[in-house]
């Protein structure tokens, strides 16, 4: 099925993704750009949360509980991702959290962009931060369906890096938010034969890039392994808070996907038929 992702900037919205039942929780902070990481101090305090969450309490009976002994049904616990910004502001040391070690556990995936670097040879470099990543993580490549204005690799370029390195991930985002929605920069079509070569080899999908309404409605449509969104859970646009009752929406419209039909953990098989995507 296809996977939700929600992209937090601080602890109440890690807990109310957790509450609802977000499948990756993401840290980023959306009002310095696409990628722009959170402290790295926010990962550490999520990653206690979720161990602390993990000490189950055993009933009497022998019936799991939450650890507040509440009684109520315990969530699969989230998959945590971190944006650690672009690979050239790595370089420059022009970003704290880009240049930060991951801890030891409980980081799943790590993103870092390729902004700027369409000129220059950024294979070695990111093959180099994908190695050093440490704490299991796994790096995922990122492309910008803006691509010429984000200054970026080429999504089929990236693609055919992602085949030949052997990267489980990739993600399809758009740079400037202020540009429209993933589908303004990539036609659907690109976007399904770029999902069905990737699939082919193993590699997982992640889209995203101001997925409301009826642009979420389509690119569901496709299949992806991972949707990513802000704005979708969010009371005002995608700087704005959290909204626990849009969380709610989107979780609901996730579990009405269908199931997988691959052996690919993360790849995605429902459609999105019958789908009210109003309000969202």
């Amino acid at each position: 099925m296809t996977r939700l992702l929600v992209s937090v900037r601080d602890l109440e919205e890690f807990r109310r993704c957790c509450a609802a039942g977000v499948d990756v929780i993401d840290f980023k902070e959306p009002r310095r750009g696409p990628l722009a990481g959170t402290s790295p101090e926010l990962w550490l305090r999520a990653i206690e949360e979720l161990s602390d969450r993990d000490r189950t309490a055993i009933s009497p009976a022998g019936t799991s509980v939450s650890p507040a002994g509440t009684g109520e049904d315990r969530r699969p616990p989230p998959m945590l991702s971190v944006a650690m910004g672009e690979l050239i502001d790595r370089e420059q040391g022009t970003d704290r959290t880009s240049l930060a070690p991951l801890p030891d556990r409980g980081i799943s995936f790590a993103k870092l962009g390729l902004a700027g670097t369409a000129d220059r040879n950024w294979q070695s470099d990111w093959e180099r931060w994908r190695r050093e990543l440490g704490g299991g993580a796994e790096g995922v490549l990122v492309a910008y369906a803006d691509a010429a204005l984000a200054r970026s690799p080429e999504p089929d370029e990236l693609l055919a890096f992602a085949i030949e390195r052997q990267v489980r991930m990739l993600l399809v985002d758009t740079f400037d938010k202020r540009r429209g929605d993933l589908l303004t920069s990539l036609a659907p079509v690109r976007l399904e034969r770029l999902l069905a070569e990737a699939h082919e080899q193993g590699i997982s999908v992640a889209l995203a890039g101001s997925l409301v309404g009826p642009a979420l409605e389509q690119v569901l449509e496709l299949r992806p392994d991972l949707i990513a969104v802000r704005g979708a859970a969010c009371r005002t646009d995608r700087t704005g808070e959290i909204d626990p009752e849009r969380l709610d929406r989107l979780v609901a419209l996730r579990d009405r996907l269908g199931p997988s039909s691959s052996s690919n953990a993360m790849r995605a098989s429902g459609a999105a038929r019958s789908v009210d995507w109003r309000g969202v």
